[in-house]
């Protein structure tokens, strides 16, 4: 009942714990998720199971009144990867299609984490078909939030920090602007090092290299390719492997090293054409297309520059279209076919003049200054303030939620522990009554035998007195001994058991000395010991002194030295050993006879175990074992085993140290 009450207690305490913990002030700023992480996992696991038609149809779901819904969260999870999936079949106008149906749903629930991802897809479709302003403010947008969040500590925000970076890193080298480019990437390479992402530092050193090879530091451009390359290989991404052949074959192209561009180009087309990338693929199918016509291979470079025509058109890739138009018109100038190269060069005209048009309009150097000025004002303040509110809500949401659960928890406890308790003590008297029959039980069977025994040798002794030779009289009166030792042993092991069981055991401890202990209980078994033909091979006294009860200690010991004497072939040995450390002394008692199998081994010396009957098998042997088991227990010490079938059982005891007479 004592325990019961005790285990209540703590429960109790530790839902008070909560409660104030739950009505102190916050101690960490983490408003920027609404959803939990199990919530996140759960809705991308259920998403990533959704075939094409499910995911479409779960896409078009929108709010059901609930900023927290988590369908509504599961819905915005769809929009994103299937803004991802077009984005990578290079159909853009669905890509940003569902990316904005991604931010709206995400602005819905108000969750910061999914703003961030939804604003980066945005940016970097918009990329992609070269719109760069509207690229750059939605990349921007995404890093001016992520800093606002940047005194956390959560991985997913670090993350969708270092794609803004990475995005704003692009678009600058697009404009040739180098050194915002280079910064922008170096400062993400370092992120993403923090981050331990092998994917994120991959691309970033493939950035890295594309701004050394427009500075035509050719050298340090292959040495971040060839970093790339190997992290991508570690990471298995056939993208990012793909693209670092294209940079090795544009390399070889400047230098004029057409044969093996060509090669580098062709593995590039191979891969990517495997990874579904049709945006990146492109790139490397004009690649292809535009070194074949350099060499002079007329119909491969038409049959690339065609496909990759065609297949930019329709996913609108402004740049890959006005490359394949040019190409085209300069291979139908060499085969003389002036039509074709005129139409050709007009669509290439307009391509390019639409693109010039375009990068005249974006105002790079003013929008970034403008982030500058701005980045940590109002935006990132107003921020800050939605999210303390909504933290706070949340949080006293939860107090109350805690506060009106707790007397009905406290309540279940109290009857939970009730009911623990009656069936503890229902089971305990079921198990001692049990343990109780099984004793008699055994002590009906067993010692019956050595009494029979005992009476059989001692009749045929009285009946034959005058007929008995010495030896023959000395053989009935050992087995008579015999059997009297065995109940003797037993009665021995019953009481004990049974004082074990009503708790009336208390040590005595003194110091003693343990190799004389075992010496004496070697002579108290010789006689067993030289029915057997067992010898002991013991060392020297070393007066060894331990730390316990000495009647309790000789049980222990002499429990292990007559087990191992009974279950030790004949003529065998056993050998004795001593060590010691700092604070106990260990006696090896090992033979070399039956063993136990694994069954036995794991079941001898549980402490307080239930009665079996592999405890009665041998005279109750595993009885005295158990006994011996609890006895060391209360004297501070332990028992071990380790045992062979058939090759013997070693046996280790070990005891506290004794305590010197001068302290």
């Amino acid at each position: 009942m004592y325990k019961m009450h005790a285990r209540l207690t703590y429960y109790i305490g530790i839902l008070v714990v909560l409660i104030l913990w739950g009505c102190e002030p916050s101690r960490e700023y983490d408003g920027y998720g609404i959803f939990t992480q199990e919530q996140r996992e759960s809705a991308e696991n259920i998403v990533k199971s959704m075939n094409l038609r499910q995911l479409e149809m779960l896409a078009a779901i929108t709010t059901r009144g609930e900023s927290r819904d988590t369908v509504l969260l599961q819905s915005q999870v769809a929009c994103r990867q299937l803004a991802t999936k077009n984005r990578h079949e290079a159909n853009f106008t669905k890509a940003i299609e569902y990316a904005r149906m991604s931010y709206v749903k995400s602005m819905t629930m108000g969750d910061t984490l999914e703003i961030l991802r939804s604003l980066n897809e945005l940016g970097t479709c918009f990329r992609r078909i070269a719109a760069l302003t509207e690229a750059l403010d939605y990349h921007y947008r995404a890093l001016t939030v992520a800093n606002a969040y940047s005194d956390t500590m959560d991985i997913l925000i670090k993350k969708a920090q270092t794609s803004a970076l990475n995005g704003v890193g692009n678009i600058a080298l697009k404009m040739n602007n180098l050194s915002e480019a280079k910064r922008c990437f170096s400062e993400s390479l370092v992120k993403d090092r923090e981050l331990g992402s092998l994917i994120g530092m991959a691309i970033n050193y493939a950035n890295l290299g594309s701004i050394m090879q427009t500075e035509e530091k050719y050298d340090s451009a292959l040495y971040f390719f060839q970093k790339s390359y190997i992290l991508n290989e570690q990471c298995g991404s056939l993208t990012g492997m793909g693209l670092c052949h294209n940079h090795f074959g544009t390399l070889f192209e400047n230098r004029n090293m057409l044969d093996s561009a060509r090669v580098h180009y062709e593995l590039s087309y191979k891969v990517l054409s495997d990874s579904k990338d049709k945006w990146h693929w492109l790139v490397s199918c004009v690649s292809l297309g535009r070194v074949c016509l350099m060499q002079g291979r007329m119909a491969e470079a038409e049959s690339y520059l065609l496909k990759a025509r065609d297949i930019a058109k329709d996913a609108d890739a402004t740049e890959s279209l006005e490359q394949s138009h040019r190409l085209l018109a300069k291979l139908y100038r060499q085969k003389n076919d002036y039509s074709k190269a005129l139409l050709e060069m007009e669509e290439s005209q307009k391509l390019n003049e639409a693109m010039r048009k375009e990068m005249q309009e974006n105002t790079f150097n003013s929008v970034q200054l403008e982030y500058i000025k701005e980045k940590g004002d109002r935006e990132v303040e107003l921020e800050r303030e939605r999210v303390r509110v909504e933290h706070e809500q949340s949080r006293l949401k939860v107090n109350t939620i805690i506060v009106f659960s707790f007397v009905s928890l406290l309540f279940i406890c109290v009857g939970y522990f009730a009911y623990r308790t009656y069936k503890k003590r229902k089971e305990l008297m079921d198990q001692v009554n049990a343990d109780k029959n099984k004793v008699f039980g055994a002590v009906s069977r067993t010692m019956k035998v050595p009494a029979i025994e005992q009476r059989n040798a001692m009749r045929f002794i009285i009946d034959n007195i005058d007929e008995l030779t010495i030896p023959e009289l000395r053989q009935y009166l050992i087995q008579a001994y015999s059997s009297s030792v065995t109940q003797v042993d037993m009665l021995t092991n019953i009481i004990s058991w049974v004082h074990i069981q009503m708790g009336d055991v208390a040590p005595k401890p003194a110091n003693v000395n343990f190799c004389q202990l075992v010496t004496e209980a070697i002579d108290m078994l010789s006689l067993s010991s030289k029915q057997k033909n067992i010898s002991f091979a013991m060392p020297v006294d070393r007066g060894m002194l331990v730390y316990a009860d000495p009647e309790m200690l000789q049980c222990i010991v002499l429990n292990i030295l007559s087990n191992a004497i009974k279950f030790s072939y004949s003529g065998g040995e056993v050998n004795i050993k001593f060590r010691d450390d700092a604070f106990a002394v260990m006696l090896y008692v090992e033979d070399h006879g039956v063993g136990m199998t694994k069954e036995q081994l794991s079941s001898v010396l549980k402490p307080n175990k239930r009665l079996t009957s592999y405890d009665f098998k041998d005279g109750i042997t595993g009885l005295g074992l158990n006994i011996c088991v609890e006895l060391a227990k209360k004297n501070n010490g332990t028992i071990s085993v380790e045992s062979r079938q058939h090759r013997g059982s070693t046996f280790i005891l070990t005891m506290p140290k004794g305590i010197p007479a001068a302290e």
